[in-house]
């Protein structure tokens, strides 16, 4: 997995590339694909865009109160049953939320899921 800082203007101008979205505001909660109203930044909490390979995952950090974005994107690697696994969680609105999670193994031969990435909702 192919992770990197990314800047937030930069990031804003990238969330049309993603199919779904998931936002989380102080007083609103949406996720739909990717055809969102507008988003109040200064209400914004979390919020993730992302499609079947890649996400644009958005945070508000704790001290200082600023956004922070960061990139996520699959290596060929990454699809490897051995690497990763798929998993489904239901929302509160019945739909179905698809993860990736993205497996190493310790010194015991133990797994350890080490990331975790949307990929998709029906």
């Amino acid at each position: 997995m192919i992770c990197k800082r990314m800047e937030f203007d930069e990031a804003v101008g990238c969330i049309g590339e993603y199919d779904y979205a998931i936002v989380f505001e102080y007083s609103n909660f949406f996720d739909e694909q990717n055809n969102l109203k507008e988003i109040n930044w200064d209400e914004c909490v979390e919020a993730r865009f992302f499609s079947k390979e890649k996400e644009l995952y958005f945070y508000r950090d704790d001290e200082t109160d600023e956004l922070t974005v960061v990139y996520t994107e699959d290596e060929p690697s990454d699809k490897n049953e051995e690497n990763s696994g798929r998993v489904e969680y239901t929302l509160q609105n019945g739909k179905k939320l698809q993860v990736r999670e993205y497996f190493s193994y310790d010194e015991d031969g133990q797994l350890l899921i080490i990331g975790r990435r949307p990929e998709g909702i029906e």
